[in-house]
C-alpha cells in the first residue's frame, strides 16, 4: 500500500487536497489528503484515505480506509482523530500500568472459562 501513497506522491502531488479538520478538544489541525473508493479483494468497496501532515508530504502517510463511502476525506479523518485518544491510553496503560496482569483481569478470565 505504501508503494502507491510514494507514486502518488512523487507523481501527482496536486491529489492531496488541504484540508481544515476539527479534531478533539476543538484544536483545528490542517492535512493532506487524497480519497478515492477502491475495491478490495476480501473486503468488498471501501474508501481510503491517504493523510499525510506535512504539506510537502514527506512524513510518512497515515492509510484510513472505512465503510462510509459517501463520507468526505475530512469526516473520516477527524473520526480517526476522535478513537486515536482511547487507543493510546489502553496501549500506554497496558505497557505502563501493567494493566494486562492485573487480578481483575485474571479473575474475569477465570470466572468466563468455568
Amino acid at each position: 500500500m505504501d508503494e502507491v501513497g510514494a507514486e502518488l506522491r512523487q507523481q501527482h502531488p496536486e491529489s492531496f487536497r488541504k484540508i481544515k479538520v476539527s479534531c478533539r478538544n476543538g484544536e483545528e489541525k490542517v492535512f493532506f489528503a487524497f480519497t478515492k473508493v477502491v475495491r478490495l479483494k476480501r473486503y468488498g468497496r471501501k474508501r481510503l484515505v491517504i493523510v499525510h501532515e506535512q504539506e510537502d508530504l514527506t512524513d510518512a502517510p497515515r492509510f484510513l480506509l472505512t465503510d462510509a463511502l459517501h463520507w468526505e476525506s475530512g469526516r473520516v479523518i477527524q473520526t480517526w482523530s476522535y478513537r486515536w485518544l482511547p487507543r493510546s491510553f489502553m496501549r500506554r496503560a497496558k505497557q505502563v500500568c501493567g494493566l494486562e496482569s492485573s487480578g481483575a483481569r485474571r479473575k474475569r478470565s477465570h470466572a468466563t472459562s468455568a
